[in-house]
């Protein structure tokens, strides 16, 4: 199989990307923080950061991923309980984590996580417990209230269910 579509779209993608942030941000960055180019090259900066990540992660096998979803899960749970120990309230809503200057949604990271755990518990037919751990980070997505995240986990959580065939019996 060719990588050469696949790397030629995500390297179209990054482009556009930047584009849209140049030309949508210059204003406001030259006006708030003296640079034109401050957006730009934090979009640079974390394009570059993706793009390592996104081939760190492509050339790790699933089976080694799979091994440490539960971990992963109980990281994303955690952040998500932090936003409600460390509250910064933007718009009425507690999704963000503020940390030197960078902010962080856990709420982002979960969409990666209920794949990763539907598949895993499908798997291997697990126990009920394993269900409500599952569903636990969905349900402070809601206390937050991040309702769009929320829909958009359900959403893929029916659509890989529909896919799998499953079955209610």
């Amino acid at each position: 199989m060719s990588y050469r579509l696949p790397f030629f779209l995500i390297l179209f993608i990054h482009l556009f990307g930047l584009i849209m942030i140049f030309s949508s941000s210059y204003i406001y960055a030259r006006e708030y923080f003296g640079s034109g180019h401050f957006f730009f090259l934090r979009q640079i900066i974390f394009s570059c950061l993706s793009s390592f990540v996104f081939y760190f992660f492509s050339k790790i096998s699933f089976t080694f991923i799979k091994r440490f979803f539960f971990i992963s899960h109980i990281g994303v749970t955690s952040l998500l309980f932090l936003t409600f120990l460390f509250p910064h309230a933007q718009k009425g809503s507690f999704r963000w984590l503020h940390f030197q200057g960078y902010s962080l949604q856990p709420g982002e990271f979960l969409k990666l996580t209920s794949i990763l755990g539907l598949y895993w518990l499908l798997e291997k037919k697990r126990h009920i417990i394993f269900w409500f751990i599952y569903i636990i980070p969905f349900l402070l997505l809601l206390k937050q209230p991040d309702f769009g995240t929320f829909v958009l986990c359900l959403i893929t959580i029916f659509v890989y269910l529909f896919l799998y065939k499953f079955s209610l019996k």
